[in-house]
């Protein structure tokens, strides 16, 4: 995990533009990446189709009061229950790559409708290739 969070990886350099005011890790399994930033958030949701991802992020995230946890078992798009033009930052590192692509457009797309207008979203890991089903 520490080259994600290296100075010089792409994901790093690209994660230090966001405002992460307001934010959403998406397939955020046990938040090991919303971890390492989880003092820079004002609010943070946390939206994964797993529940047992969730119970263990809850228990990373214990002492902090500025999570809340969505558990989404479609896995298809970003619920109601975050609210349009609310976030500051929508991201997902190194989860995408094992989705639908009609999955990820979903998310894509209702990243528009939750996000802040002139907000930043960073999608890491989305490999596309002749060699893809993309």
């Amino acid at each position: 995990m520490q080259v994600f969070w290296s100075e010089d990886s792409r994901f790093f350099k690209l994660f230090k533009t966001l405002n992460l005011r307001n934010t959403l890790e998406i397939a955020c399994g046990t938040a090991r990446h919303s971890c390492k930033v989880i003092n820079q958030i004002e609010r943070l949701y946390l939206l994964d189709s797993s529940q047992g991802a969730l119970d263990i992020a809850r228990k990373n995230l214990f002492n902090h009061s500025n999570v809340t946890y969505i558990h989404h078992a479609s896995g298809y798009g970003i619920p109601p229950a975050i609210p349009g033009n609310s976030l500051t930052a929508v991201f997902s590192y190194d989860a995408m790559v094992h989705f639908e692509k009609e999955v990820v457009f979903s998310y894509i797309k209702d990243s528009y409708r939750v996000l802040s207008p002139r907000r930043n979203s960073t999608v890491a890991s989305l490999q596309l290739s002749k060699e893809s089903r993309w």
